[in-house]
């Protein structure tokens, strides 16, 4: 009878102890999703403030004003001719310095090249030869200098002016060559081999700067070598004349 009754209650025993074993699981992982929500709710909530305090409102934010500044910068591609009055220094072979007044005009035909057409007057001084002796050969004091010339832009930059409104001002440096031609009044009584007007042809060699101070002004300085065929002191050696100038022009 003991043996039938246990048969027959083992069933109902055995289930009773594993719905007891389950509820006790599902009691312990309530209790630890419970526990690890109550300890990480803190955490959560610091971690929102920090990134709270690291990302500002957007309308806290100052969005920087930066003002463009409009550069003006004078441009001569368009511009086909150019004349300009220059004053300067001459300085003919055997005779001293003299002041140098002229003008020029020049034709652009292509950006980086111009032909342009001088004419100078400047004066001969022959006091230096007068006080060791010498008897002046000048009767007119008055120098004449032509010269036609060919010049090749060799370089461009530009110079910045730093102003309420900026500037830029473009400065072309060039080189030339070109033909011309000095004239000047010979005393036939003092030197009878020699007519009236002595005429020396020249070799032009050059460089210089142009600086364009806004659309139609501009500045040029040049230096300058007139190789002639023969001296005014000697007809055997070639005589090296040499200019140097600064011009005020504007451009058409």
């Amino acid at each position: 009878m003991a043996k039938l009754f246990c048969e027959q209650t083992q069933g109902p025993c055995n289930k009773s102890l594993k719905n007891k074993a389950n509820n006790s699981f599902l009691g312990l992982l309530k209790l630890l999703l419970v526990s690890l929500w109550v300890f990480s709710c803190p955490a959560i909530a610091q971690n929102a403030m920090a990134q709270d305090q690291q990302s500002p409102d957007a309308s806290s934010i100052i969005a920087p004003k930066i003002e463009r500044n409009q550069i003006n910068t004078p441009n001569s591609n368009t511009k086909f001719l150019d004349g300009s009055a220059y004053v300067g220094l001459f300085k003919l072979e055997g005779f001293q310095t003299q002041p140098l007044a002229g003008a020029q005009i020049a034709l652009h035909p292509l950006n980086w090249l111009f032909i342009e057409a001088n004419y100078g007057v400047s004066q001969v001084n022959d006091d230096d030869r007068e006080s060791v002796g010498f008897n002046s050969t000048i009767a007119d004091e008055k120098l004449e200098i032509l010269s036609v010339n060919l010049g090749i832009q060799v370089a461009k930059s530009q110079i910045m002016l730093n102003r309420d409104r900026p500037i830029a001002l473009n400065a072309n440096g060039y080189l030339s060559v070109g033909a011309g031609n000095m004239k000047i009044s010979i005393d036939p009584q003092l030197d009878a081999q020699k007519q009236n007007t002595v005429e020396l042809d020249t070799i032009v060699l050059g460089l210089g700067f142009k600086l364009m101070l806004n659309q139609w002004l501009i500045i040029d300085s040049t230096v300058r070598d007139h190789i002639s065929t023969e001296a005014i002191l000697d007809d055997e050696s070639k005589g090296h004349n040499l200019e140097f100038r600064v011009g005020l022009g504007v451009y058409y």
